[in-house]
């Protein structure tokens, strides 16, 4: 009786350990982009701080993201075991899944590297992780912080508009040497 009970016990926890590994293996975030490109390892990146993308998969019909965690290795091997060398994200409360830019150690041009995502739903479970992906980075990076752009110092042109004017054509000119 003792040892019947021992069994049931055993089996139902090894159920639910089946089931929650399933949900994870299911949900695990597929389609990953970065920059928006489907293949980034065929192509180079310049963007110093790419950004990344995935698509979610719901466990149920009302389930939402409420947030995720990115890898990003120099290695293959360490982004399949779950180590981020240059950027480990940390769980990120969030739902977004397009456009999130990077944000660990600078990434050297010329070199490849390797990112992955692991998603939490809205009960608190985590999927498996992505598939690795594969990234590029140009042997020639865009110029750091190209942005914001300021309005600082600009001069506004501007043609006060007068009753005899309207009706004329205001041309706005100057020279410049190429």
């Amino acid at each position: 009786m003792v040892l019947m009970k021992k069994l049931k016990i055993i089996v139902f926890g090894l159920l639910v350990l089946l089931a929650s590994n399933s949900y994870a293996q299911k949900n695990a975030p597929t389609g990953l982009l970065c920059e928006l490109l489907e293949h980034p390892e065929q192509t180079m990146i310049t963007d110093r701080q790419p950004e990344f993308g995935w698509i979610y998969h719901p466990s149920s019909r009302n389930d939402i993201q409420t947030g995720y965690r990115i890898l990003v290795s120099s290695q293959r091997t360490d982004a399949e075991a779950g180590r981020g060398n240059l950027w480990d994200s940390g769980w990120v409360t969030n739902a977004a899944s397009i456009n999130i830019p990077y944000g660990g150690l600078p990434l050297q041009p010329g070199s490849s590297y390797f990112w992955r995502v692991q998603t939490l739903d809205d009960a608190g479970r985590q999927s498996a992780f992505s598939k690795v992906q594969q990234f590029n980075m140009a042997a020639q990076l865009s110029p750091a912080a190209m942005l914001p752009l300021t309005t600082d110092g600009l001069k506004w042109v501007w043609f006060a508009a007068s009753p005899e004017s309207r009706n004329t054509t205001r041309y706005f000119r100057t020279t410049f040497s190429v």
